[in-house]
């Protein structure tokens, strides 16, 4: 099974970091919002993969306090998703120069969240452990 690692980037003002995926028909959720992260790679730990991922996506940028929140299934393609949760300070100009995958990142509040176009199963994760995520 394919294992992912992604993490929920939250600033000083209590928002998320998500970025607009690629508008590519070759991948998964083309023009969606959401996570930094991606797949670990065999032999490699989740906290690993998901420092790799961070630093191949938005490069330079320093993330904190770094926590697991939980997981989930994804069926198509079979894939075990782990999300983090971190903190980020940087200003959102400074990250949109580093970004290195997607079209744009943005800050986001969780009232915010509702009228983005996210997957479902990201969705459901944020408000199931809204709780977890903002204390």
């Amino acid at each position: 099974m394919k294992k992912v690692a992604k993490i929920i980037l939250i600033n000083t003002e209590k928002e998320l970091l998500l970025h607009l995926r690629d508008n590519k028909p070759t991948i998964s959720y083309a023009g969606y919002w959401a996570l930094i992260g991606g797949e670990v790679k065999k032999g490699e730990a989740l906290l690993q993969g998901l420092q790799r991922e961070i630093n191949e996506e938005i490069p330079d940028c320093e993330v904190k306090d770094i926590q697991e929140l939980g997981d989930f299934l994804h069926r198509r393609p079979y894939t075990r998703i782990f999300i983090f949760k971190g903190k980020i300070n940087e200003q959102i100009e400074y990250i949109n120069q580093k970004l290195l995958e997607g079209q744009e990142a943005k800050y986001f509040s969780f009232d915010k969240l509702r009228d983005l176009k996210l997957s479902k199963s990201l969705r459901n994760f944020i408000y199931t452990n809204k709780d977890k995520i903002f204390n």
